[in-house]
């Protein structure tokens, strides 16, 4: 949208805004920044306010305001518990197993008034800069200013991640590492440990393995299934051993069966149903 600064009153721009909408032209980065940020229509005319001209309702604007009323809600509600020191923070990067993209996300946990526990996420953002701590605390650093959080005065909990710590300690912020990734480490160290002690176990282990790789190359057997079988994560490897386990443990019946059709039922013989209910 071409528009002439200098001949142009503000009233204008929102009368031709309101007409046609909105069109946002994607011509490079700079649009893009625009978009996430708001748009400012710079001229010799001052900026305008993303509130003031995006008019009708296929536009966000609506939903700006929205958010900005949550936003200032959270505010609002932290500003409380974080006098009296009842605030604490968990941060996490991950990567989802489809996309294989990257987000952070950052959520808070204060106590109320009536010592009840609250929790809620201020922050999930596709992370797509290089994963190093200064990039990491720059993320940070905003969802701390943008939620009027003070420095240096709030536990912060994450994983064991080395690009994680160092962000942290680049402003000397209290780190308290996760507890469910710590059992997470202790239950995945005893998994394999058992294995390298238990034939009859590691035979077990091999064989949902190989039967899962089999299930999902030949077709034809997943969607018949009760429940599909699940495959490994490497981001949550514990979580991954229950949820395939419980899916074969859920379909062993509907396995027997459908395998017995293909003369395949001996990919279920190492396969101790009684062990597998028990997991």
């Amino acid at each position: 949208m071409n528009l002439d600064f200098d001949n142009i009153t503000g009233q204008k721009i929102q009368s031709r805004l309101k007409s046609k909408y909105f069109e946002l032209v994607k011509n490079g980065k700079a649009n893009n920044e625009n978009w996430e940020n708001g748009v400012s229509l710079v001229g010799n005319k001052d900026k305008n306010d993303i509130h003031d001209i995006f008019y009708g309702r296929k536009t966000i604007r609506e939903e700006t305001l929205k958010f900005e009323l949550y936003t200032n809600k959270i505010r609002s509600l932290l500003e409380e518990p974080m006098k009296q020191h009842r605030i604490a923070a968990a941060a996490d990067l991950w990567t989802d197993d489809l996309m294989k993209r990257t987000y952070l996300d950052f959520t808070i946990f204060l106590v109320n008034d009536i010592d009840e526990l609250k929790h809620t996420l201020l922050r999930c953002k596709h992370f797509d800069a290089t994963k190093t701590g200064i990039n990491i605390w720059h993320e940070i650093e905003q969802i701390f200013q943008s939620f009027n959080l003070s420095f240096a005065d709030n536990i912060i909990t994450i994983d064991q991640g080395s690009n994680t710590i160092k962000a942290l300690s680049l402003d000397d912020e209290t780190r308290y590492p996760c507890l469910a990734h710590r059992t997470n480490t202790v239950l995945e160290t005893t998994w394999e440990n058992g294995k390298n002690m238990n034939v009859e176990f590691k035979n077990f282990c091999s064989s949902v393995s190989n039967l899962r790789t089999y299930c999902q190359q030949c077709g034809g057997i997943q969607f018949k299934l009760p429940k599909t079988l699940k495959r490994t994560s490497g981001t949550r490897p514990w979580r991954s051993y229950f949820l395939i386990l419980d899916s074969l443990h859920q379909s062993y019946e509907s396995l027997m069966v459908l395998l017995r059709e293909r003369d395949e039922q001996h990919r279920l013989l190492q396969i101790d149903p009684q062990l597998l209910y028990e997991i």
